[in-house]
């Protein structure tokens, strides 16, 4: 087995109790959540049920209308039903097979509250009995809220969870694991004089005999210099002593040729394996013509879960213009996620609007996509300003940012000609890429380049 796999299934081992806690967390908080809707729920039925008593005894129907067209625009439906079950009065759109629903739940005498799903919808009910003034029960007011939202989110969000942990792992072992290693393995098999058939084996393995016949042939070659000079210290005491300086002489000149020949081998091993290491840290820029506008939306859609979470409203207003610049999509997508990201940050804990816009900046130099990322934050600092994008700076607290986000967002950015500024105050602060809009003659290329690979 190779050991990029095992690492694989040794780090998902790991990982499956904490996902596992995580998600029995998720579920705790979830129901936490629930029943705080419940309670919500209980105490509008609470305020609600004597008002409509007074005016179903009065048949005042259009006042009973307004108010539960008013409470539908709110998300909670409600519907009058009679002593025996059936329909009294609703609105029109009122789901009938909840109806039903509380119809059996009457028959049977069960709780005033429950759930039935109906189609692909979770619901949540609550019958309140309405009294005459002798309190007596005359019919039941029913309420009624689409939970489901609230069940797709969590599973959602375990869902992306399991799937990120999933797909990054082996991605991350084979990228920064894996291909180096077997990179090494493949540039030491060649250095090797040895073309004996090697057998299979994990990289690890093969390397690790790979550099132990190279220390056989350095061993060896050791052994042959020594047993030379053995040999040529035996010839020298045959000789007489005025010929025995010249054969000394020799024999170290000799000597120091040899020592230079392995050394020279030896650097040549090290720069090949400091080669490779440089080789596996290089990554590649693959641009071509995108529409920032598609980049920004994807990147709001992926932390949506994340803004709802923390009570954090989006406006993107990127307009219907089409935002063309020659860049390389990944990169602009990791920037863009790292301004939502700090700005979500920024307006901890208590929530707030962040705010996406783009327009477009022309001067005499050519035409520049501005695209802002504005929160409603706290602002940052004034004696923190000047060292905002120095590598390893961050306001956060100690374990929650590394200080490398804002000084990569800004390389990447220059990297296509463009540049990352941003003002703050005590409202909040603003965040501006400006990346230079793509010229006709690249467009015009880039659809040339499209149109040949399709033929």
């Amino acid at each position: 087995m190779r050991i990029g796999t095992r690492l694989t299934l040794v780090l998902l081992l790991c990982i499956l109790p904490v996902l596992a806690a995580y998600t029995s967390w998720s579920v705790e908080q979830s129901n936490v959540y629930v029943n705080e809707l419940k309670q919500s729920t209980r105490a509008v039925s609470s305020g609600v049920a004597p008002s409509v008593d007074d005016e179903v005894i009065a048949q005042e129907w259009n006042k009973i209308g307004d108010a539960f067209r008013k409470m539908d625009a709110e998300g909670t439906r409600n519907a009058l039903l009679r002593k025996d079950g059936k329909l009294w009065y609703s609105l029109p759109d009122f789901p009938a097979e909840l109806i039903s629903a509380a119809q059996v739940q009457l028959a049977q005498r069960n709780s005033a509250e429950f759930g039935p799903t109906a189609g692909v919808k979770n619901w949540f009910c609550e019958l309140v009995p309405l009294k005459s003034q002798g309190g007596e029960v005359i019919g039941y007011l029913l309420e009624v809220q689409d939970w489901t939202k609230v069940a797709r989110d969590s599973r959602a969000q375990s869902i992306a969870l399991l799937g990120v942990v999933a797909s990054v792992i082996p991605l991350t072992v084979h990228r920064y694991v894996s291909r180096p290693l077997a990179e090494l393995s493949a540039k030491v098999m060649k250095c090797s004089s040895d073309d004996s058939d090697r057998g299979a084996g994990s990289d690890v393995e093969l390397l690790s005999e790979e550099f132990r016949r190279l220390d056989q042939q350095l061993s060896r070659a050791r052994s042959d210099l020594e047993q030379r000079h053995r040999r040529e210290l035996g010839l020298e005491r045959e000789l007489q002593r005025a010929d025995r300086l010249a054969t000394i002489g020799t024999l170290a000149a000799d000597s120091r040729v040899k020592l230079g020949v392995i050394v020279r081998r030896i650097d040549r091993i090290a720069r090949i394996v400091r080669m490779l290491l440089d080789y596996a840290r290089k990554s590649e820029s693959h641009k071509a013509i995108c529409d920032l506008r598609a980049i920004a939306d994807r990147a709001l859609a992926l932390l949506e879960p994340e803004a709802a979470h923390r009570n954090v409203r989006t406006l993107a207003r990127l307009g219907e213009i089409p935002r063309l610049v020659n860049c390389d999509a990944d990169q602009i997508e990791q920037v863009f996620v790292n301004m939502i990201m700090n700005a979500l940050d920024a307006m901890q804990p208590g929530g707030g609007t962040l705010r996406v816009t783009a327009q477009t900046q022309r001067s005499r130099d050519g035409s520049r996509v501005m695209l802002a990322f504005e929160d409603t934050g706290a602002g940052v600092a004034p004696e923190h300003e000047d060292r905002l994008f120095a590598p390893f700076f961050t306001t956060k607290e100690p374990g929650k940012g590394t200080g490398m986000g804002l000084p990569v967002s800004q390389f990447i950015i220059r990297e296509h000609d463009g540049e990352i500024t941003f003002s703050s105050g005590p409202s909040g602060s603003q965040f501006v890429v400006a990346i230079p809009m793509a010229s006709s003659e690249i467009i015009d290329h880039e659809r040339g380049s499209r149109e040949q690979r399709r033929e």
